[in-house]
């Protein structure tokens, strides 16, 4: 059985700071008991520079999802009812904020993130007697010292911060993908759409770990979900360091690449020269292309500002042009569904 879809998630998050020169990263908290406590390895897949190295934060990220689309997810069975789900609030409906904690360890070997605070109110879904949040945790270069991940618009051409980390779990051939999860009261609907085949958390924080394994009989890639855990207290997760810029956009305000502008390529073509393009699939699991195109390479929010050209409506089926696609289309075509 090929891999069931993922999750489409949005991140937000906790914050924390560092000081290289000693092995610890400091944070502004107290010294509470901890509610709930994250623990591994920081892995670098590349060498980080002096620069970025006594910069480095590590952040615990929330998502806020916009009520409209977190009542419709009580409902969804399928990908598609998902995707109809997400494009009912616009993009700017999906709010960030981070909240400094105390972190410790030693770069680049190991991190501690003992999380001492409840989440604001502004992070989490639902209302009295049923809440429910979604974090990731993520490493950022603090560029401007201030201690916080400063989200810029979707205009800027620069930002003060830079996120070059993400918690194990944020490629399409992971074998584990895992999600921080707050309850409080009665059990979010919300949970039950995102983690159909999870336990049920506790109260409080909790990790949610999917899991996945290779099957021997198929190509690589092809796996079989294999259980979920969810476990509380204290939990153990990597992070993995990538100085590419995947991970910039999540200083981006209101970004999720599952609202990005679809254009029907029928209807007219891209704007002039100045915009960077490139083909690619529409989503995991089709080889049919589309045509990614930016025409603000100009701006640091890149994912928010790219525009995407189908020749079919892969939302609701309203209209297919692969078998006439028009003159200036430039990506192979291909009648799979």
């Amino acid at each position: 059985m090929t891999r069931r879809w993922r999750h489409g998630v949005l991140c937000l998050g906790l914050l924390a700071g560092t000081s290289m020169g000693c092995g610890d990263i400091l944070g502004e908290e107290g010294e509470d008991d901890a509610l709930f406590s994250v623990e591994g390895a920081l892995v670098s897949a590349e060498s980080l520079d002096d620069t970025r190295r006594e910069k480095l934060r590590v952040a615990l990220h929330w998502e806020h999802w916009p009520e409209a689309t977190a009542e419709c997810m009580k409902t969804i069975t399928t990908l598609k009812d998902y995707n109809k789900c997400l494009r009912l609030s616009p993009s700017s409906a999906y709010s960030r904020q981070g909240v400094d904690v105390k972190v410790s360890g030693r770069f680049p070997n190991t991190f501690d993130l003992p999380v001492r605070k409840l989440p604001e109110p502004g992070l989490l879904n639902g209302d009295e007697g049923m809440k429910f949040g979604l974090a990731y945790v993520l490493a950022y270069v603090d560029g401007n010292g201030n201690r916080k991940l400063d989200p810029v618009s979707l205009t800027a051409t620069s930002s003060p911060d830079e996120v070059i980390g993400h918690q194990e779990g944020y490629t399409h051939d992971a074998l584990v993908y895992h999600y921080v999860v707050y309850r409080e009261g009665t059990l979010h609907p919300f949970y039950n759409a995102m983690f159909p085949q999870c336990p049920e958390p506790p109260q409080g924080y909790s990790l949610v770990s999917y899991r996945y394994k290779e099957d021997p009989a198929l190509p690589p890639g092809h796996t079989w979900f294999d259980g979920c855990d969810v476990n509380s207290g204290r939990v153990k997760m990597d992070l993995f360091i990538e100085l590419d810029g995947r991970f910039r956009g999540y200083v981006c305000e209101h970004n999720t690449s599952a609202l990005r502008t679809q254009v029907r390529a029928a209807t007219a073509p891209p704007p002039a020269s100045t915009s960077e393009t490139y083909c690619r699939p529409f989503s995991a699991g089709t080889q049919e292309l589309a045509l990614y195109v930016n025409p603000h390479p100009e701006r640091y929010c890149v994912s928010a500002n790219t525009q995407v050209y189908t020749l079919r409506d892969p939302w609701d089926g309203a209209w297919d042009d692969r078998a006439t696609p028009p003159a200036w289309w430039p990506c192979a075509t291909s009648t799979t569904p």
